[in-house]
């Protein structure tokens, strides 16, 4: 199986939903390897997210593993059940929330508080980034993320290869699958925005060839 993660860049939230499934580089890859196609990609989703994600799904040798990083001050944060929940309104992905059984998880990102009708959300949104606002912290906490990650990946023995989607994240010394670790895939492919479909197929093509250096 193909799993990929990431935000919207690889979700292709830019396209219409009749079409997304098709156009996006995940499932270009998946075609290519004839592998089946688990895209957890979400509109706002974190590196935080990611992380999380990958610890709670069973990998295996034959698997293929593709994480796309999002903007590091982005995150998330557990919801109580008690918590009254707003309804959500068409394009306000900041109303978003994500269940997975006991587990309730909200996004957070920079301009949620103009995404979203939850005042609490609303509140925590505007002083985690005002006064509570550490760009190193949470640059910190994706070195955290990324060793978690890697150690799983490397762990299961699956293929597997990880990029910046559209922002740089801290600098440091990575694995030799972390691609291109100080540039984004979009400034490789001269995106401006969201990937277009020539984009999408110009991603798959990039990485199908560094996963073939790799992996042979």
């Amino acid at each position: 199986m193909l799993i990929t993660f990431g935000d919207s860049f690889t979700y292709g939230f830019n396209f219409e939903e009749a079409e997304r499934n098709s156009v996006i580089y995940p499932s270009l890859i998946g075609e290519i390897l004839e592998q089946e196609v688990l895209n957890t990609a979400a509109p706002g989703g974190s590196n935080w997210r990611i992380a999380r994600q990958l610890q709670s799904i069973k990998l295996s040798e034959e698997d293929t593993v593709i994480i796309a990083w999002s903007i590091p001050n982005r995150f998330e944060f557990g919801v109580s059940p008690k918590h009254s929940l707003t309804p959500i309104i068409e394009g306000r992905i900041g109303d978003l929330v994500e269940k997975s059984g006991e587990l309730i998880t909200k996004r957070f990102f920079e301009q949620l508080t103009d995404r979203t009708t939850d005042k609490e959300a609303k509140k925590l949104n505007e002083i985690i980034y005002n006064e509570f606002n550490n760009d190193a912290w949470f640059s910190e906490m994706f070195k955290v993320m990324y060793a978690s990650c890697v150690h799983i990946l490397e762990q299961s023995q699956c293929k597997w290869c990880m990029f910046n989607a559209w922002s740089v994240q801290a600098p440091g010394n990575y694995h030799r699958n972390y691609l291109y670790s100080d540039n984004t895939m979009s400034s490789i492919i001269k995106a401006d925005g969201y990937w277009n479909k020539e984009q999408h197929k110009q991603v798959a093509s990039i990485l199908l060839k560094e996963l073939d250096k790799i992996y042979g």
